[in-house]
């Protein structure tokens, strides 16, 4: 977004809250962003408070209720939630006018700025730790370097085999040279026959 300074600095734009009155801030925040991140902020607190009973004690009886140690994270992210559930109900009836349109998802995602790929990147490593558990570490480790490989942008042949060369050469250290043990994974057990578990699985 761009401004226009007038006698009383920047003007606002009809889709956009002014930051502060300095030169250098020229760039306005849209409330479809605002809205975002008070969403993501209202699932946070709903989390949270769903987790208090394992993550707190109960204070001895003797106690006052205000001395409870989820006495305060309740009011707390109780409060985060009322104000957050304004600022949600407001971008989702800018959802619905504009017909959660491309260009209204892009003025909401705009409020994570440059923090995309660092998210996408962060996002795929949480999927291939859930995986290794699952199909193993040298599968799992092959296919998230070549999602990594393709998502960097490094689209060659040569790339997609040196990151394959590399997961061959990280088993071959840990498993063969320094007799690490990587659990079995369910898959294997559950699809292939015996002998494939035993003789090449296990290294797997």
């Amino acid at each position: 977004m761009t401004t226009e300074q007038g006698s009383a600095g920047f003007e606002p734009v009809p889709h956009g809250v002014p930051l502060p009155d300095d030169p250098e801030h020229t760039e306005f925040i849209h409330p479809e962003a605002q809205g975002l991140i008070a969403l993501i902020f209202t699932l946070l607190a709903v989390g949270f408070l769903l987790l208090l009973p394992i993550a707190t004690r109960s204070a001895p009886m003797q106690k006052g209720w205000w001395v409870e140690p989820s006495t305060w994270p309740i009011f707390t992210l109780t409060a985060t939630i009322i104000a957050a559930l304004f600022q949600v109900a407001s971008w989702l009836r800018s959802g619905r006018a504009a017909g959660f349109s491309g260009d209204f998802w892009k003025r909401s995602f705009w409020a994570f700025g440059a923090l995309g790929p660092a998210l996408s990147y962060s996002a795929v490593f949480l999927v291939y730790l859930f995986a290794v558990g699952w199909i193993g570490f040298a599968l799992s480790s092959f296919i998230f370097l070549q999602v990594v490989v393709w998502m960097a942008g490094l689209r060659g042949t040569t790339w997609r085999l040196k990151a394959a060369l590399f997961v061959v050469l990280v088993v071959i250290v840990f498993r063969v040279g320094m007799d690490l043990w990587f659990p079995m994974a369910p898959l294997y057990e559950t699809f292939f026959p015996d002998w494939f578990v035993r003789s090449i699985a296990i290294y797997l």
